[in-house]
């Protein structure tokens, strides 16, 4: 298998076992090119979606939603409106923060297909689920992007990372948390 990142067919070096679920094990490994780990073989999206069951999003909500508010003030000084965009957005509720204090237009994508039905039914926000690619939002059209905790779980971050390119506006920002 080649590096996602730099294309390196040469030997990786084994870091660790992983395990998302109880089955199947995992493979972390690292390219000596670039540093990068990535998991061999990659996590099905069947995987994923098990993965990013219920329980993965028991985290504090109210938290959560109290963060977006404070970036939806800071967005707004910035600018009165525009569209914002949360890759791998949970349940919503950092979205719905941003939404609540910024006046802009909010987004979401999210693998999970429960964390989906949950940002929509109960907080009315326009989330897809999937990646930003399956979504098809046109390009140029996003003016700020974000993403937390998500590029380690993408099968191809070089296309991803374009995919988010084509989305931002010229002057748009992106913001890569963790």
């Amino acid at each position: 298998m080649e590096c996602l990142i730099c294309k390196n067919k040469g030997e990786k070096s084994f870091f660790c076992k992983v395990r998302l679920l109880e089955k199947p094990v995992h493979n972390l490994i690292s390219c000596p090119s670039c540093g990068v780990l990535f998991f061999e073989p990659p996590p099905s999206l069947v995987e994923l979606e098990e993965f990013y069951s219920n329980s993965y999003y028991d985290f504090d909500k109210y938290k959560d939603e109290h963060s977006g508010r404070l970036l939806g003030r800071k967005l707004r000084k910035h600018s009165k409106e525009g569209r914002f965009l949360d890759i791998g957005c949970s349940t919503g509720h950092f979205l719905k923060g941003v939404k609540d204090s910024s006046g802009w237009q909010v987004f979401g994508t999210e693998f999970s297909k429960s964390a989906v039905t949950y940002a929509k039914e109960n907080l009315g926000l326009e989330v897809c689920h999937g990646d930003i690619k399956a979504a098809g939002y046109p390009k140029n059209y996003f003016s700020h992007i974000r993403m937390n905790h998500v590029l380690e779980h993408v099968a191809d971050p070089s296309a991803f990372l374009t995919e988010i390119y084509r989305t931002l506006k010229p002057a748009g920002t992106f913001c890569k948390i963790r």
